[in-house]
């Protein structure tokens, strides 16, 4: 699953496969410039608003009126496109708003504004007629930049997995009719079939599968092997039987990943992270400075835990070992009053000022604000992996790892000594999963900074 080597001082060194990294880039090289053209068009829409305002009214105090105006058409832009999207709600149909389909849903918007405007005075319709014409064609030009770009958010292939024929047939029902490319046809009982769908997903070519006429006794054995690709997995049961052109889709577990969801995700990450790295600049100076002073080393501590997909990704922290005494595996579970730690150490740990520096994995993509914490790729619990210890483990992976998580507001932190802690730790990130929204995300983040990151006992 990593590739593992000795530096040139001896030590090993874990680093994520190619193909792993490259997917996991991409997507959010396409997030991420799908987010900057949201403030770019936020911007400009302002921008003419204050200039046309300012041309027809003439008064500097009208300007205050612009940005909760700006707001009321957003708003009532994002309810017509989501009406719009709602039209073809087929859970594989593509979500992401076309540039068409946004400059559509603006342009209603527009269009509510000014004929209530005209109820209201007559006389100040036409500068928002010139406004409404500036932002609707600034918005479809630059959405259309985006989606004809290489960085264009499309929605991702689907990957059919099932009996031959029925997988086949499957296929072509799917195709068209403006839903996301099917672009493998997989049977269920091939023993490569798996191993290339695990390679596309990594490649960053499909985005969801769907399960076909699968026998009962084979369904829960294959969804355990695919429950922890970051992926949408659907079923459609009886296929065949039904005349209908487009079959019934049933959601096993979602995709948090990508598409509208991951995008929502990701701009709060990269908002709070921003954020966060603002407000804690002189926090993470004053933490550096005392780990230097206190003992030789660097000072911060990378190590390598289970990511996105169940691959090994490069995690940073404060360190708080002796740099002699780290574990770069994380093989040796960290025990209460534990040796290894510093006097510095200890405290960082109790106050989580040792994942601080973990906001610059969200930046960077490798991790998100919230979610489950990555756990070491040695960690054991009563001699054995965590993944072979507790059942249904895998699935924590369909999501990036957090700096925080729900288990970490309800208690779950410090050493994992027992089995019970494990089994409670994962039932909590499980829940987390399953019940996930922004709502969810931010009350975790307030959570957080209320005071549950903070663990007295945390060695």
């Amino acid at each position: 699953m990593w590739d593992v080597a000795k530096d040139a001082c001896g030590k090993l060194r874990f680093t994520a496969h190619p193909t792993v990294q490259r997917a996991a880039r991409n997507i959010n090289i396409r997030q991420t410039v799908y987010i900057i053209s949201w403030v770019v068009e936020l911007a400009a829409i302002l921008g003419f608003a204050a200039a046309c305002q300012q041309i027809a009214v003439r008064d500097a105090d009208a300007l205050e009126e612009v940005v909760p105006t700006t707001m009321a058409v957003l708003g009532a832009a994002i309810i017509i496109r989501q009406a719009l999207a709602l039209v073809d709600a087929h859970p594989l149909a593509t979500k992401l708003c076309s540039p068409s389909l946004g400059a559509l849903g603006l342009a209603a918007a527009f269009l509510l504004l000014i004929l209530v405007q005209a109820c209201v005075d007559a006389n100040e319709v036409w500068w928002m007629v010139v406004w409404a014409a500036l932002s609707v064609a600034s918005t479809f030009l630059i959405r259309t930049a985006v989606w004809r770009s290489p960085w264009g958010l499309h929605g991702g292939g689907v990957a059919v997995l099932g009996q031959k024929d029925a997988a086949q047939e499957l296929t072509s029902a799917l195709s068209g009719h403006g839903r996301r490319p099917v672009v493998t046809c997989l049977p269920h009982d091939a023993p490569a079939s798996l191993t290339t769908l695990r390679a596309m997903v990594e490649d960053g070519h499909v985005e969801a599968v769907v399960l076909t006429a699968i026998p009962p006794q084979e369904l829960a054995p294959m969804l355990n092997r695919l429950a922890d690709l970051p992926i949408g997995i659907y079923m459609v049961p009886n296929f065949g039987l039904t005349q209908a052109p487009l079959p019934d889709v049933i959601e096993l577990l979602p995709n948090l990943l990508t598409g509208p969801r991951g995008l929502a995700k990701r701009a709060v990450d990269l908002a709070g992270a921003s954020a966060a790295l603002l407000i804690f600049a002189p926090l993470l100076i004053l933490a550096g400075l005392l780990i230097r002073l206190e003992t030789p080393g660097p000072i911060l501590f990378r190590q390598v835990r289970f990511g996105l997909g169940g691959r090994a990704t490069e995690v940073w922290k404060f360190r708080t070992m002796h740099n002699d005494k780290q574990d770069i595996a994380g093989e040796a579970r960290t025990l209460a009053r534990d040796p290894r730690v510093t006097r510095v150490g200890r405290w960082l740990r109790r106050l989580s000022i040792d994942e601080l520096p973990q906001i610059f994995n969200v930046l960077r993509g490798d991790l998100s604000l919230v979610g489950p914490r990555p756990h070491a790729t040695k960690m054991k619990i009563e001699g054995e992996y965590y993944a072979d210890a507790v059942s249904q483990y895998p699935i924590r992976h369909r999501v990036k790892p957090g700096i925080t998580g729900w288990a970490q507001v309800n208690g779950s932190r410090g050493e994992v000594d027992t089995l019970e802690k494990a089994r409670r730790r994962v039932d909590l990130d499980l829940w987390y999963i399953t019940n996930w929204s922004l709502a969810l995300d931010i009350w975790i983040i307030l959570l957080t900074a209320a005071g549950g990151f903070a663990t007295l006992k945390a060695d």
